[in-house]
């Protein structure tokens, strides 16, 4: 019973943190209004909440602006309740539709309720498109997903400047105190 009231828990805390807490009707289209800029980067919440269908195939598109370049992740988790999750996934991808390359393929097993992807540095001013395909579960007339972006900015070069200055006085530093040791 402790078992089943863990894993509950944290399916909710999961599901969640997914969502970000944000209350806005989720509905494939455009996500370019919904990032935010947070220390990690720019995160923005993406998902259904209206499969209805044994299949799906849905788009969320976003223009990268000039400090939206870098690396990050993006996830989706199907929703549930008492009689398990409501939809499952057969594909994750993020594709740069200016010059028509898959991104990032993600990391998912076809038929699972969960999927992760994570992709190398976007290009500044690129249109992207994140497809997400799959179906409502067995005894599921309708179901829900959440997903979630976040791209980490790339650090200017003067911030590995100052990691370089700052690893030479470390190294000093503890260079002068074994020295004084002896």
């Amino acid at each position: 019973m402790r078992h089943t009231i863990k894993i509950n828990a944290i399916a909710i805390a999961i599901w969640f943190g997914f969502s970000g807490g944000e209350a806005y009707a989720l509905s494939p289209g455009p996500i370019d209004a919904n990032f935010v800029q947070t220390p990690l980067g720019f995160y923005a919440g993406f998902g259904n909440d209206a499969v209805t269908s044994s299949s799906f195939i849905d788009h969320y598109t976003f223009t990268t602006t000039p400090q939206m370049f870098g690396a990050g992740a993006l996830g989706v988790l199907s929703g549930f309740d008492l009689f398990g999750f409501d939809v499952h996934f057969d594909s994750l991808e993020l594709w740069d539709v200016t010059i028509s390359t898959l991104v990032a393929p993600g990391f998912i097993n076809a038929g699972q309720f969960v999927g992760f992807a994570s992709f190398p540095t976007l290009s500044s001013g690129h249109n992207y498109d994140i497809i997400v395909t799959g179906g409502l579960n067995v005894g599921h007339t309708s179901g829900t997903y959440g997903g979630s972006i976040l791209i980490s900015p790339v650090p200017e070069p003067e911030k590995y400047a100052m990691l370089l200055v700052g690893l030479g006085l470390v190294g000093i530093a503890a260079r002068r105190r074994r020295n004084s040791l002896y």
